[in-house]
């Protein structure tokens, strides 16, 4: 049995004034440190064999402190990296859904210009997370990454379709379980766990 909980990463200014990252580089704010900190406790006794991040400073940064008490390097990967929105980063969120409303596309294929759809997100990332399920046969590994890729993963590995990820919540340092067996293969037991947040209404936002 393979055990990962994947995670996002701590708040950004740009989540807390509600504008589109994609894969704009943005550093955590100190709430998000405070976030990653708090995660970190969460996991200080977990038995964790490995640290993976998507290649953003928002997600290294967050797996860095949680692999710290574990003496753990963190290993960055890029197909781990948020969805790209294109011309909509830097944009307020609410552009795209305006934007996706104005085209005949369904959810999960629709491209904004220059961006991806939820399906390349999941096309890369979920042969990323089979790679590093592959290499740590047995183990618990924290891979830390992202709302929108989460929703997608999560949406597909249940589904098979990654436009449900909609209603699915991905709040800043969540925490979701899966595991993976050979006769079973993938099975999720938590999603959007932030139980180590609680108590914090600023931070549990």
């Amino acid at each position: 049995m393979t055990r990962i909980l994947l995670a996002r990463h701590g708040e950004t200014d740009h989540n807390r004034n509600g504008i589109l990252q994609g894969e704009l580089d943005v550093d955590l704010n100190e709430t998000g440190i405070r976030q990653a900190q708090k995660l970190s406790e969460r996991l200080r006794n977990e038995d964790i064999n490995a640290v993976y991040s998507s290649g953003l400073k928002r997600a290294q940064r967050t797996a860095e402190i949680v692999a710290g008490p574990h003496d753990l390097e963190v290993t960055p990967i890029t197909e781990l990296n948020e969805r790209s929105f294109g011309e909509l980063e830097g944009e307020p969120s609410e552009t795209l859904k305006e934007r996706f409303e104005s085209s005949d596309s369904p959810w999960h294929a629709w491209e904004p210009e220059e961006a991806e759809s939820l399906d390349a997100v999941t096309s890369r990332s979920i042969p990323a997370l089979e790679q590093i399920r592959s290499r740590h046969d047995g183990d618990t590994v924290v891979v830390v990454a992202h709302g929108a890729l989460n929703k997608a993963v999560l949406a597909t590995l249940v589904g098979g379709d990654s436009g449900y990820g909609h209603a699915l919540q991905q709040d800043n340092t969540c925490i979701n379980e899966l595991e993976f067996r050979d006769y079973g293969g993938w099975r999720i037991h938590r999603v959007n766990d932030v139980n180590h947040l609680n108590g914090d209404p600023e931070e549990n936002s």
